[in-house]
C-alpha cells in the first residue's frame, strides 16, 4: 500500500546481506549466454598486477560470474585481506598461487583448485617467477 523509503531499503538489504539496487534494477540479460573469444571485455588493473578477461556476460538472474584473470608475476591484491558475501572459486590454468584465507595459507598450483566461503578475509597472491592464469568464479556476480 506504500513505497517504502530508500532508508529502509538500505536496512532490508543490508539484513538480507545484499545491495539496495538489488530491489531497483531490472533484470535486461538473456536466459543465455555465449561470448565468443574475440567479444570478451577485457579489464586491466596494473595497481594489481591482473588482467580479467569476463567469460560470460550473464544470464537472467544471475548469482555468479566467471572470469579468466592473468596475474603477473608478484601481481594480488597488495592491501589488506578482503571479505565479501559470497563464495570464489579458483582454477589455476597456468603458475602458482598463494592464497591466504584467513590464517591458512594455500598453495594452489597448475590443475589445482580452491573453493571457499568469501566471508572470510582472503588475499591472493602469483608468487611464481612466471604470469599465473586462473579460471575465478564469484558469487554473488562481479562486474567488470
Amino acid at each position: 500500500m506504500t513505497s517504502p523509503t530508500v532508508g529502509a531499503l538500505t536496512k532490508i538489504a543490508k539484513a538480507l546481506g545484499t545491495e539496495p539496487s538489488y530491489f531497483l534494477v531490472v533484470d535486461h540479460n538473456p536466459p543465455v549466454s555465449v561470448v565468443r573469444k574475440s567479444k570478451r571485455r577485457t579489464v586491466t588493473d596494473n595497481s594489481w598486477g591482473a588482467t580479467l578477461h569476463r567469460l560470460c556476460d550473464g544470464i537472467r538472474n544471475s548469482e555468479m560470474s566467471f572470469m579468466e584473470v592473468e596475474l603477473t608475476p608478484g601481481g594480488g591484491e597488495k592491501v589488506s585481506p578482503i571479505t565479501h558475501v559470497g563464495e570464489e572459486f579458483l582454477h589455476v590454468m597456468k603458475g602458482v598461487i598463494e592464497v591466504y584465507i584467513g590464517l591458512d595459507r594455500h598453495l594452489i598450483k597448475e590443475g589445482d583448485s580452491l573453493h571457499f566461503k568469501a566471508e572470510e578475509p582472503h588475499t591472493i597472491r602469483n608468487i611464481g617467477d612466471g604470469p599465473a592464469r586462473v579460471i575465478w568464479a564469484l558469487m554473488p556476480p562481479f562486474c567488470i
